[in-house]
This record gives structure tokens, C-alpha cells and sequence, in this order.
């Protein structure tokens, strides 16, 4: 698993009504790119977060977000609820529901590539049919083709955090 980008800690800013404590719940949000390799490369980004307690899943959690004022300390009268799950885990359980996400999309992509791949190699093979000593040559040109066209998927982490949000407004 390749990790790049940063990771924060933002509080939800709330005003609290009266002197009442207010319990901030902690989410793990990440931002996913799922690259689809072939002869062509295709990225989709994901965004999910997880509920640090009751190991809710949502999606499309980056938009949830953006509705939210956010600031990197926490507001006054508030207090953030422990973590029941701890956030190495739910980044491991985040980035196994997108790996399985990446597998089930449709993979008329990779079938495409493998073809474009055979026919290509049955090419190369009446190139070099009828020569003698090109043994080497032959190789080298098979592993390229072989590197250009097998269908390959890949996740890179580009960005999340932990994410204190007051619970009466939802994920």
C-alpha cells in the first residue's frame, strides 16, 4: 500500500445554545485514487469516511465535508468521544472496501487491452517466425508488449484525517 499525500485533524465548529458540553464523534476520512493501467490509464477518485465507533461507512465523504466549518482546534464547550476503532485499523478496513470496489467495476477495459495484447503478440510472432538466433531480441520485445498491455490496478492514499463532527447533523 503506497501512501502519499498528508493527513489532518480538523474539529467541526459549533456554537454551542447554552453551557452544555458538546460531544464531537471522530471519523476517518480518505481520499482514494484508483488508477486502471493498461495501454490506456483511466483514475477515479473515492472518498469515504468511517465512524470511528459504530464503524458506519459512508461514501462521497470529502462532499459531506465541504458543508462543515472546520478549523484545527476545538471549539469551545466541546469534547471528542474516544475512537472504538483505532484509525490504523479503519485505514486498513477503508482500503480493503476499495480494493474490492476496484475489482468489481467493469473490466471491459482490461479485455480490450488483452486483446489489443494477443494480436499484437501474434504479430511478433510472424516477425520473428522463420528466423534463427533472435532468441533475445524476441524476448525483449515480448516483455514490452507484456508491460504495455497487462491489465494492471493500483490505489495510491492522496490525502484523510481524523474528523471530530458534532453527531445531530448526520456523517
Amino acid at each position: 500500500m503506497k501512501q502519499q499525500g498528508r493527513f489532518i485533524r480538523l474539529y467541526e465548529r459549533v456554537k454551542p445554545l447554552t453551557n452544555n458540553q458538546i460531544a464531537l464523534e471522530p471519523w476517518l476520512g480518505l481520499n482514494v485514487k484508483i488508477s486502471y493501467l493498461a495501454d490506456r490509464k483511466k483514475d477515479k477518485l473515492l472518498s469515504l469516511g468511517l465512524h470511528l465507533i459504530r464503524g458506519e461507512v459512508i461514501e462521497q465523504f470529502q462532499e459531506k465535508l465541504e458543508t462543515r466549518e472546520l478549523s484545527s482546534q476545538i471549539p469551545d464547550y466541546c469534547f471528542t468521544m474516544s475512537t472504538m476503532i483505532k484509525p490504523e485499523s479503519g485505514v486498513k478496513r477503508l482500503y480493503g472496501l476499495m480494493e474490492r470496489y476496484a475489482h468489481e467495476e467493469p473490466d471491459d477495459w482490461a479485455v480490450k487491452a488483452v486483446q489489443k495484447w494477443k494480436e499484437d503478440s501474434e504479430l511478433l510472432n510472424q516477425f520473428y517466425e522463420g528466423t534463427s538466433d533472435t532468441s533475445v531480441e524476441y524476448e525483449i520485445e515480448r516483455q514490452a508488449l507484456k508491460t504495455l498491455y497487462e491489465p494492471k490496478i493500483s490505489l495510491t492514499i492522496e490525502n484523510g484525517g481524523l474528523f471530530y463532527l458534532q453527531q445531530k447533523r448526520g456523517g
